[in-house]
């Protein structure tokens, strides 16, 4: 996860440490803080499936998508399809969203309640598809800018929030969800890069560059005598990106984000919780 987080720095001198990091994709979704090259902070993460996988699993089972779809990755056709939809079609199939505590997220959540629905709505009516597919990536793209909204909320009122957000994974690929967290992080005062989409996929380039940068900095993990290096080594199929820093999030935001102001060209809207004491 860290190679995925530092995979922007072979292609963009402008990011410096430290920089926020929202990595998403077809199996992790977290929001983290790359202080230095090894020692990154989680602050955010989910905590079931990913939204890579939701969006996958829900289109599925519209059934077949048509011609044109075939040999593309279902995501992208979604993002297609929902392009095509009527101008409210976003609203049309609403759900609610996860509740998850602090900057966690939870996909599962969301995969469920929308496969339940479409079953329900099969048994009832025809489904107009772009709008469900409008529907479904408005749903995901909320629950992401709500959890990323509460982080940026938490860091601002240490100071510590960087100026700098680094978004990676498969997903970043789809333009309403980059743009609806284009237009939240520049709210927030915060620029936004995307990282290339192929650098996005698990490559070698990254894991050597990440290698690399550890060399440089005569890491600890790799830097050993050879009287030093142990006879067994063992490989650990995931590990934790950094240091947990979830007590740093606020229980909730001081302004509530309105997640329905991320859609098009509208402006970010906020409520401020303090007016209704």
């Amino acid at each position: 996860m860290r190679a995925h987080a530092l995979s922007i720095l072979l292609v963009e001198d402008s990011i410096k440490f430290p920089f926020s990091t929202l990595l998403l994709s077809g199996g992790h979704a977290l929001i983290a803080v790359a202080e230095e090259v090894e020692k990154f902070k989680l602050y955010g993460q989910s905590i079931g499936g990913s939204p890579g996988e939701c969006i996958d699993k829900v289109a599925r089972q519209l059934g077949n998508l048509g011609s044109e779809f075939e040999g593309i990755h279902t995501g992208a056709a979604v993002e297609v399809l929902a392009s095509r939809a009527s101008p409210d079609g976003h609203h049309r199939y609403q759900i609610f969203l996860p509740h998850v505590e602090k900057a966690n997220m939870n996909f599962d959540q969301i995969k469920g309640s929308y496969l339940n629905l479409l079953e329900r709505i099969k048994k009832k009516e025809e489904i107009i598809v772009p709008d469900f597919c409008a529907s479904l990536q408005n749903t995901v793209a909320r629950h992401i800018a709500s959890k990323l909204h509460l982080f940026f909320e938490s860091l601002s009122e240490k100071n510590k929030l960087p100026k700098q957000l680094v978004i990676g994974g498969g997903v970043a690929a789809n333009n309403y969800i980059f743009e609806a967290i284009l237009k939240l992080s520049t709210t927030h005062g915060v620029t936004t890069v995307k990282t290339p989409l192929s650098l996005c996929t698990d490559n070698a380039e990254m894991i050597a560059y990440t290698g690399l940068l550890m060399h440089l900095n005569r890491s600890a993990s790799i830097w050993w005598k050879s009287e030093d290096i142990p006879d067994t080594i063992y490989a650990h199929a995931r590990s934790e990106i950094g240091t947990d820093g979830s007590s740093e999030i606020l229980l909730e935001p001081r302004r509530k984000l309105v997640t329905s102001s991320i859609h098009g060209s509208q402006r970010i809207r906020f409520r401020n919780l303090d007016d209704f004491k």
